[in-house]
């Protein structure tokens, strides 16, 4: 997604739903790849998207500090580790800041609040306006 648009063989596709898994942590820009999401969305009606990133919360960073496994963890010598990490606050604000709308949360994992993943759904406005409508219509 250097370029900000489509491969050719993509762009006659409508595309209601977008899902992004593993993906925006790793990326320098999110809030332009965020931007560059609705954009594909609003050009097909408005939609969905859907995302999975690393969860990390306060008490999920606060237990790897004390478990003194901080420097493995954040390791800046990973090559082509993570570059951002995000708790659901951070991750919220930037899904809003690109315009999206009704967003739903949960965490994956075996203990609350330590959740290994989290998961983000959101619309764009004009799937939240049908919806808001007709609420058994689907986005």
């Amino acid at each position: 997604m250097t370029t900000g648009e489509l491969p050719p063989e993509l762009r006659k596709i409508p595309f209601r739903t977008v899902i992004s898994m593993e993906v925006i942590e790793h990326l320098y820009s999110p809030r332009t790849f965020a931007a560059f999401v609705r954009s594909i969305l609003e050009a097909n009606g408005g939609g969905r998207f859907i995302l999975t990133t690393p969860y990390h919360g306060y008490l999920k960073n606060l237990s790897i500090a004390l478990a003194g496994k901080a420097d493995r963890h954040y390791s800046a010598l990973w090559e082509g580790g993570h570059i951002k990490f995000w708790s659901r606050r951070t991750l919220a604000i930037l899904l809003r800041e690109a315009g999206f709308r009704n967003m739903a949360f949960t965490g994956a994992g075996r203990i609350p609040y330590l959740w290994r993943h989290m998961v983000f759904s959101a619309e764009t406005p004009a799937a939240a306006e049908v919806r808001a409508c007709d609420p058994a219509a689907e986005p």
